[in-house]
């Protein structure tokens, strides 16, 4: 709720798509981690990558607009909420939130 107020505020209309909270957050991550690697001061552009490779799988408790998350080993984050859609009159509308068990 607080990402759209924020977002409305900003710009003229609302998150057209579910997922724009998600591509705000995996960039902010990108960019927190890619300040983290130049930081290291690689060598080259492959140690960059590198160096932000490893940086964004390091990332741990983020504070985010999702929540505060991490990622495992395996490069799963650990919101493991999802919402549960039915379809109605040929749209998908919201129905519940799914928690993982």
């Amino acid at each position: 709720a607080d990402f759209v107020k924020k977002y409305t505020e900003k710009y003229p209309d609302a998150p057209a798509e579910a997922y724009t909270a998600y591509g705000y957050e995996a960039i902010n991550v990108i960019l927190a981690a890619l300040e983290r690697a130049a930081a290291t001061n690689p060598a080259d552009n492959d140690a960059l990558r590198a160096a932000l490779v490893k940086e964004v799988f390091a990332t741990k408790d983020y504070a985010g607009v999702l929540g505060t998350w991490s990622f495992n080993a395996e490069g799963d984050t650990s919101l493991t909420d999802m919402s549960g859609q039915t379809v109605k009159d040929g749209k998908f509308v919201f129905d519940k939130v799914i928690k993982e068990e």
